[in-house]
């Protein structure tokens, strides 16, 4: 797997990409091999660090090139097949990393705020990359098992860092214009705002784990420093309202229609109901 990597970025760096192919190719039969295997071969904290550098090189340059965008795609692919191995996930997922991620989308999406997806071309492309690499940081999050088992389950540094996204607008509006380019350019099936809800989905863990039912009598409302979907409501105030009204209705649409279409849907109805309030300021 290491081995694998490392060629793979050394094929990016050189930009041979019909070699970065079939070392991503490589890549993903490894981690594919590594699921049946007890003993895995983690990659190195530099080859997870120079992956880490190019899913955000450029994060918040306007002017992306065509190279750069096929540098994330590659960068993207190498992720997913390396957080599928719970073991180079746990490796990956440390605190910088994650927060490295998430500054990297907040510059991307402030090269361009507001306005219709599409608009950047190739920099659009670029932010669902990156907003995809995000979302499949949080999924892996959210599997991520901590403590001891069957003890009281604890928050890492990785989820916090992720939890904090739902304050942070710049952030949010990254995620949903990326949501609006997948939805306009069909460039995935599926729920666009699943990343969106990945990220919700750690910030609910978050604060289950940091605020005990017992602490609070069943009559008394959650304070908005407790709530997240209050604390990311509240940092909507004085958004572009307008993009906002043009923006979220379809894609709410697409959210609650994958949950009708879906028996097995990570969240019920009514739960997503309560995640779309996260917009509605």
């Amino acid at each position: 797997m290491e081995a694998a990597l490392r060629q793979l970025l050394s094929c990016i760096d050189s930009g041979r990409r019909d070699a970065a192919s079939a070392a991503l190719e490589r890549l993903q039969h490894a981690c594919r091999a590594a699921a049946s295997t007890a003993a895995v071969e983690v990659p190195g904290e530099r080859s997870l660090d120079r992956l880490l550098r190019h899913l955000c090189q450029a994060g918040g340059s306007a002017l992306a090139t065509k190279a750069d965008f096929i540098t994330c795609k590659s960068s993207n692919w190498a992720l997913l097949a390396l957080l599928t191995v719970p073991a180079v996930a746990d490796a990956f997922l440390t605190e910088g990393r994650v927060t490295a991620l998430i500054d990297a989308l907040e510059a991307l999406g402030g090269c361009e705020e507001g306005g219709a997806a599409g608009r950047g071309g190739v920099l659009e492309m670029r932010l669902w990359l990156l907003s995809d690499s995000l979302g499949s940081v949080a999924t892996a999050l959210t599997e991520q098992r901590s403590g001891p088992v069957g003890g009281a389950p604890l928050i890492t540094p990785a989820q916090l860092a992720l939890a904090g996204v739902i304050a942070r607008p710049a952030v949010v509006r990254a995620l949903l214009r990326a949501a609006l380019t997948q939805q306009s350019t069909e460039l995935s099936a599926g729920d666009p705002l699943s990343a969106v809800e990945a990220a919700l989905l750690v910030a609910d863990h978050v604060q289950r784990c940091a605020t005990p039912a017992s602490h609070a009598a069943p009559s008394e409302p959650p304070s908005s420093a407790a709530d997240p979907h209050a604390a990311a409501r509240a940092t909507w105030q004085g958004a572009d309202a307008d993009w906002l009204c043009e923006a979220l209705p379809p894609l709410l649409a697409l959210r609650l229609g994958e949950a009708r279409s879906r028996p097995g849907t990570v969240l019920g109805e009514a739960e997503l109901r309560e995640h779309a309030a996260l917009f509605v300021a």
